[in-house]
């Protein structure tokens, strides 16, 4: 099962390498989501080990997402998605601490990450990516989580 489990993740892996900027972004949200509802689950069978790695895993790729914003390109946009992104930053903070409410709180937070990942979908299926947005994401970006996904 193990073995199974590392080519799903290698695979993810050279998704995200060879995909286009906009595909990689849905990439990582579809990834942190995943790895919300694994902590969640991992919460209910009261294994707070792996929920806490879980959550390590989703603040690192919010926090890479973060790093990736281009407040020159779109200030107001950057801006949003920053404020966005802080804001689940500290709820999935509290999170980690294990309390009753846990599961709640991860609950919220995949859901602001799969509104955002809708949003960029639509961006995608309408072609509205236009000459003045560029996600940018670098081969070094895209190794910024240096995770196993």
């Amino acid at each position: 099962m193990e073995t199974g489990r590392h080519e799903s993740q290698k695979y993810r892996l050279e998704k995200l390498k060879s995909a286009s900027d906009l595909e990689a972004l849905i990439i990582l949200y579809d990834e942190a989501v995943s790895r919300l509802n694994e902590a969640r689950q991992c919460f209910e069978e009261k294994n707070i080990k792996r929920m806490k790695e879980q959550i390590e895993m989703t603040k690192k790729i919010i926090r890479g997402l973060v790093g990736i914003l281009d407040f020159q390109a779109n200030r107001e946009m950057a801006g949003n998605l920053y404020k966005i992104y802080e804001y689940i930053l500290r709820r999935l903070g509290v999170a980690e601490v294990g309390i009753r409410q846990t599961p709640k709180i991860l609950e919220e937070a995949g859901g602001h990450l799969s509104q955002l990942r809708e949003a960029w979908i639509a961006v995608q299926e309408k072609g509205d990516v236009t000459e003045g947005f560029k996600v940018h994401l670098t081969s070094e970006d895209r190794n910024f989580l240096n995770i196993e996904i």
